[in-house]
């Protein structure tokens, strides 16, 4: 049976718009990848149609040790996002000890 071990999973939720920004960013503080997929949904800011695809919203998740999911949480959190429709949030997944992708 696998050794698991306890990493953090980062899940963003923002307008297409800040896509490529916030993955540039992810992997320059370290990621070593993501999973995106492009959501529907509805919070407390409007959303403005994507108008090449149509798209409104992409997830985007991050598997990261810790440290690194606590400092994409610090910077989704900063003032230059305000005006931005964005969600993060973390939890804690289980991984096999052999994986190497986080």
């Amino acid at each position: 049976m696998a050794e698991l071990i306890e990493i953090a999973r980062v899940v963003v939720i923002a307008d297409t718009q800040l896509e490529k920004i916030l993955l540039a960013e992810f992997i320059k503080m370290g990621a070593k990848g993501y999973n995106c997929s492009y959501c529907t949904g509805k919070g407390r800011h409007e959303s403005v149609d994507d108008v090449f695809n149509g798209n409104k919203r992409v997830r985007i998740e991050v598997l990261a040790r810790p440290h690194l999911a606590a400092a994409i949480l610090e910077y989704m959190h900063k003032k230059q996002f305000g005006s931005y429709p964005a969600a993060a949030f973390m939890d804690t997944v289980e991984v096999d000890s052999r994986d190497t992708f986080f």
